[in-house]
């Protein structure tokens, strides 16, 4: 009966050591689980804050384009402009060279009389 109380009591002691080692390593899984849950968490808040990055450059970008868009006419219609001015600035200068000549010319005739 000794001997079977014996055995009894060791059973009873390797079932609290298996009962302390499924204990740890339930609370290793559950402190893996929250940490994953924690991760997860930081990476939605990763994704969604990139996701909001992402939205407002193509907000950038648009708006960009459409600057550039609006230069590029305003270059052109500038460029249309001084060409328009160019032109009558062109023929000015040549009439002024003209009549300079004309002018020399008189000035020499007049200096031969």
């Amino acid at each position: 009966m000794e001997v079977d109380l014996e055995r009894v009591k060791e059973e009873c002691n390797q079932y609290r050591g298996k009962c302390s080692n499924l204990q740890r390593d339930i609370q290793v899984s559950q402190s893996y689980l929250q940490k994953m849950s924690t991760d997860t968490n930081s990476v939605n808040e990763q994704q969604s804050y990139l996701k909001d990055r992402v939205r407002n450059l193509e907000g950038d970008l648009e708006r960009a384009l459409r600057e550039k868009t609006d230069a590029v006419c305003e270059v052109r219609r500038l460029s249309t402009a001084k060409e328009q001015l160019e032109k009558p600035l062109s023929d000015l200068k040549i009439t002024q060279m003209q009549v300079k000549g004309d002018s020399q010319t008189v000035g020499a005739t007049a200096h031969r009389l």
